[in-house]
């Protein structure tokens, strides 16, 4: 985050590459930009078309929403993907080495 200097008026920008990457839930991502607002720093987004228009922060929502059923959607599919493993006798994991050492 930028901060500016005493005499700046410029506003403070935090720059982000993707809003799914700066949070994974949506709670997360209400706190950080409550605090982002609280702050008077300014979320800039370089693949998302993001401001502070109702439109921007529907799309901010509907981003984070996204970002959240990503998050979760991934972690069910893994832990379906290793109950399978474990079904059809594998090991949970990276299988054990066949050499001792």
């Amino acid at each position: 985050m930028s901060r500016p200097t005493r005499n700046s008026t410029a506003t403070p920008i935090a720059p982000a590459t993707r809003l799914d990457r700066l949070a994974r839930s949506r709670i997360d991502d209400a706190e950080i930009a409550t605090i982002f607002h609280l702050s008077g720093t300014t979320l800039v987004s370089a693949s998302e078309q993001i401001d502070d228009t109702p439109s921007g922060s529907l799309l901010h929502g509907i981003m984070a929403a996204i970002a959240e059923h990503y998050s979760k959607n991934l972690s069910f599919e893994a832990k379906k993907g290793m109950a399978e493993k474990a079904r059809r006798g594998g090991t949970p994991g990276v299988a054990p080495s066949a050499t001792s050492t």
